[in-house]
């Protein structure tokens, strides 16, 4: 359900203690900005759940569901209403997952069961131009790191348009520093299967921390997260230590956060779902 996206973006954002990553014990503004950020986007998913009911009703075919126009329009959104560049992933994981929820709450199935057969439909199927426009949003933004990656693998506007591209084709290489993206066919069964483990968790709360210390620690290869084993009994003074020394590191470490996000909404939606609190 919509709600359960909502839900699992604040409690991702706001869940102790993420080494690096925001939460709600820093010190620093950052956190009631990314806050504003998550709640400034809202109207922004809801319509992105509205066009992929509309999708599945067969009111709207795939050339208006528009997913590139509808993240690059939360982008902007968020930038005006806190002044600083938006996290990429965690807010296009937000727009797609909503889409997704929209498209198999109208067919009445169960997200879970078809997040891939989802994903080829309405990732897989729009047009460059709204690949484009997702491009430009990044460039305009100055993700830097993102575009050069883009641009290693030879993807410009021109090549882009000539080949079809689609959003799904762009996420699988972003998805190489940004877990927001790993919403693609490639990459989506790594979080589903992670949202399994999550199951076991006390709730979304404590999910979310240890989702974020598994993606950093075995998907990306972090080396700052090696030695971190949510069950050692000592952990939390080892999450306040490490945050301390990793905040230098908050803008690569916040990339994380879009795929807790995806992971706590597969957890949410289980036939015996995750518990809230």
């Amino acid at each position: 359900m919509i709600r359960d996206i909502k839900r699992a973006l604040m409690l991702t954002l706001t869940s102790p203690i993420k080494p690096g990553s925001i939460h709600r014990f820093m010190p620093e503004i950052e956190f009631e900005e990314r806050v504003i950020e998550a709640i400034e986007i809202f109207d922004i998913i809801d319509e992105s759940h509205k066009r992929g009911k509309e999708l599945a009703l067969g009111n709207i075919d795939l050339s208006s569901l528009g997913l590139g126009h509808l993240i690059s329009t939360a982008y902007k959104k968020a930038f005006e209403a806190i002044n600083e560049r938006p996290i990429p992933g965690i807010v296009a994981a937000a727009v797609v997952l909503s889409s997704i929820d929209g498209y198999s709450e109208a067919l009445r199935q169960n997200v879970i069961n078809n997040v891939g057969p989802y994903l080829s439909k309405l990732l897989y199927k729009g047009k460059p131009s709204d690949t484009v426009e997702f491009v430009e949003a990044l460039e305009d933004l100055g993700l830097s790191n993102y575009i050069n990656l883009l641009e290693k693998a030879n993807i410009n506007k021109e090549y882009i348009e000539y080949e079809n591209m689609t959003l799904g084709d762009i996420f699988e290489i972003l998805s190489k520093i940004d877990a927001g993206f790993m919403i693609n066919i490639k990459d989506y069964s790594n979080l589903l299967k992670l949202s399994k483990l999550m199951l076991n968790s006390k709730n979304a709360v404590q999910a979310s921390v240890k989702s974020y210390i598994y993606i950093g620690k075995d998907l990306y290869k972090i080396s700052d997260f090696l030695d971190l084993d949510i069950n050692d009994p000592n952990i939390l003074n080892k999450l306040l230590s490490k945050d301390k020394v990793l905040k230098r590191n908050r803008e690569d470490l916040n990339a994380i956060l879009g795929g807790v996000l995806i992971t706590l909404y597969f957890a949410l939606n289980y036939e015996n779902p995750l518990r809230l609190f």
